[in-house]
């Protein structure tokens, strides 16, 4: 290609000249095709003008590339870089907002499923039993900082014949979700962590009815110090049981201590163990929440000079004794009036 010069003299620029003045430095040579098929690279000579591969076989093809780098490019190509990044830039940023909000109101949309026909409750807790003698057992300060429950009852009740029963229940009336709930500690988590045993018992759960509430409780029986316990225990989330298990800790409760054991808590074995993850499935599927107003209850008696048959006798007679149904929406208005912040909906 002829470009004019100084004066009456014409300099001469072949295209591959053109190309390797408008690319960045660093970037020769090229490597070219020639109309046999074959490539090579070319890199003319600098005083050569046009080089023999140029004369007998290279195929040369003017294109806009070919440019003196000193002309400056159109505006069009200067800006559209920029034009393509800043377009980037706010489809990412758009894209990461609607991923917060996902994931922000989601779970609010799809752990909603309740069911109206079967009601809203509390278990109220009794103290006054007939035939029975309560006494109240104080929780340590260290669970009550675990539990951060609004409401708690721990006690025994005795029988004239000597018969123990222990009762627990703890009770949360706002939707606090920065906190662990209180289905995080159940005695497949918390007794083992204190030195007690699970022996294998079946079965490991079991279905009550409590004045025409159907309950669904774990069923464990724990050792320690050769003294046994046959214990039960559930929960309500919203005014309603859960229509799955409690069990997320039960693989790691059934883990066989080693003195050379690292995993002295059993974190590991939870997080190895499926029953963890099924769980968290099973709420998924279920659409049941699991933060709200949560009432926990555990109930056990000690297998001493009874059978593991005579202590599920005991239980199931004194759950209706123990419980009985409280108005939802009314108790939770009267503790929400009671606590700083702390909102649920009340059906």
């Amino acid at each position: 290609m002829f470009w004019p010069g100084r004066g009456n003299m014409l300099s001469f620029r072949t295209p591959f000249e053109c190309v390797r003045s408008a690319l960045p430095e660093g970037s020769w040579p090229l490597r070219a095709r020639a109309k046999n098929g074959e490539e090579a690279l070319h890199e003319p000579s600098p005083g050569s003008g046009v080089s023999a591969e140029r004369r007998n076989s290279w195929e040369q093809r003017p294109a806009a590339l070919c440019r003196d780098a000193a002309t400056p490019r159109p505006v069009s190509e200067m800006f559209l870089p920029k034009a393509i990044k800043a377009k980037a830039v706010v489809l990412s940023a758009a894209g990461f907002s609607m991923s917060v909000l996902l994931v922000w109101f989601f779970p609010k949309f799809w752990f909603a499923r309740s069911d109206p026909a079967q009601g809203y409750f509390w278990l109220s807790e009794q103290t006054n039993v007939a035939g029975w003698r309560y006494t109240h057992q104080p929780v340590s300060r260290t669970a009550e900082a675990f539990l951060v429950a609004d409401h708690l009852v721990s006690g025994e009740f005795t029988k004239e014949d000597g018969t123990r029963v222990r009762v627990f229940s703890a009770k949360r009336y706002s939707s606090r979700e920065n906190e662990i709930g209180l289905f995080s500690h159940t005695p497949d988590r918390c007794w083992t962590a204190v030195g007690w045993k699970l022996e294998p018992a079946a079965p490991d759960v079991a279905e009550v009815p409590v004045h025409g509430i159907h309950l669904r409780f774990e069923r464990r029986i724990f050792t320690a110090g050769g003294q046994r316990e046959l214990l039960y225990f559930g929960a309500l989330v919203g005014g309603q049981p859960l229509p799955y298990r409690l069990d997320q800790f039960l693989s790691s409760a059934q883990r066989v201590e080693s003195p050379a054991s690292a995993d002295k808590t059993g974190t590991l074995t939870r997080l190895r163990q499926g029953r963890m993850w099924g769980w968290i499935w099973e709420s998924f599927v279920n659409r049941r929440p699991l933060i709200g107003p949560q009432q926990y209850l555990r109930i056990s008696v000690p297998l001493k000079g009874i059978t593991a048959d005579r202590g599920d006798e005991v239980l199931r007679d004194f759950l209706s004794r123990w419980l009985l149904p409280a108005d939802y929406s009314r108790e939770l208005r009267q503790q929400q009036t009671r606590l700083p912040g702390g909102t649920s909906a009340i059906p």
